[in-house]
């Protein structure tokens, strides 16, 4: 089978790209607001206290894709580079959150949710999809940022989370996104050209390989999205590459909770 994948079999993807391509060019306009030392972090109020009752956290099926990025700025999907990452993310999870802090990690097979919880795992998949948008546009510096919205966090997928929470019994429920663009040799050359030119005309440059990944821990009982961190955008990072993301998920997740009780 090709690394490649150009056809889309299951409709509910076909359904959530628009919400990727969304995510994709939100994060990238975010680059041009955030600084290095700008907190990407959102924390809902109250959150130390609901964080000190959950024990277990169900890993939801990590949406994430790693593309082909060529100096034309075709993007081609591949799968095999997408699993590999996902497998990463994974162990870095029973790292850095069930080893580090103590919780108890299950992780939840989108085949079984499909199977069994198909309509409730699409509805709430769509749900904290449409919540993370607006969670980026409002929360975040840019030109459709809401002041209200960065002291008072206050995004839900509602209580009818709470079956979700049930059927796969968790306490709350981590979800991911994240894309990456792996560069090849032709992209990398033109990137270089372009910095020398944009150093001299002062035009900004897109990264070779633009990445983000954004974690979001939703409360299994209120369905509140109590905490919500995404990567800086100007920072690459090579989601083929183990350390880079074992790196990357170290930093997202190390202020979740300052002791665990």
């Amino acid at each position: 089978m090709s690394a490649s994948s150009t056809l889309q079999k299951d409709p509910q993807q076909a359904v959530a790209r628009p919400v990727r391509q969304a995510a994709f060019l939100i994060v990238i306009i975010l680059g041009a607001f955030l600084s290095g030392c700008t907190s990407t972090l959102r924390k809902a109020p109250g959150y130390d206290q609901t964080i000190n009752r959950v024990k277990t956290i169900a890993v939801m099926p990590p949406d994430v894709e790693v593309y082909k990025l060529t100096a034309g700025n075709v993007r081609e999907l591949m799968d095999e580079w997408s699993t590999q990452s996902k497998r990463f993310i994974k162990k870095s999870l029973e790292t850095h959150l069930a080893e580090r802090f103590g919780f108890n990690i299950k992780f939840v097979e989108e085949d079984w949710l499909k199977t069994n919880h198909k309509e409730l795992w699409n509805t709430h998949r769509a749900l904290y999809n449409a919540v993370a948008i607006s969670a980026l546009l409002h929360s975040y510096p840019g030109e459709n940022i809401f002041q209200t919205k960065v002291k008072n966090f206050d995004y839900t997928l509602g209580p009818d989370v709470a079956e979700l929470a049930s059927v796969c019994g968790a306490d709350a429920f981590l979800f991911i996104y994240g894309f990456d663009h792996e560069a090849t040799a032709g992209r990398v050359a033109l990137w270089w050209w372009n910095l020398v030119v944009g150093a001299a005309t002062g035009v900004t440059i897109l990264p070779t390989n633009p990445s983000a990944l954004m974690l979001g821990l939703v409360d299994g009982k209120t369905g509140d999205v109590i905490w919500f961190k995404t990567s800086q955008p100007q920072t690459e990072y090579s989601f083929r590459t183990e350390k880079h993301m074992d790196k990357l998920i170290e930093w997202l997740t190390r202020d979740l909770i300052n002791k665990k009780q």
